[in-house]
């Protein structure tokens, strides 16, 4: 609501800056991915997109973001039986700040 109310009033949006800037998709990123995300049915290929690799998870890095933020749409569905934690968001959001590093 912020970054609209920003954008409306020609205002420059606040950068955002990571918490973390030591997370990496090796140490960090990839063991949330596959616990919470490639789970059987989800984005394992049954649903798209596929985020079994780095590069994929990577190339998917904005509409991560949004729907791991969304209240509308938000991933992983509310229905999912495995949830992420605020710190799991928080790490995610940071590694993309940090332009996904990948080791």
């Amino acid at each position: 609501m912020l970054l609209l109310a920003a954008f409306l009033l020609g205002l420059k949006a606040p950068q955002l800056q990571p918490v973390n800037d030591e997370v990496t998709y090796e140490g960090d990123i990839k063991h949330i991915i596959e616990n919470t995300c490639i789970v059987r049915g989800c984005h394992d290929g049954t649903v798209l997109p596929e985020l079994d690799t780095y590069k994929k998870v990577k190339a998917e890095r904005r509409m991560i973001a949004r729907r791991i933020q969304s209240r509308v749409a938000p991933m992983p569905p509310r229905h999912a039986t495995k949830n992420l934690s605020d710190d799991e968001r928080q790490l995610i959001i940071d590694w993309i700040v940090a332009d996904c590093p990948e080791e």
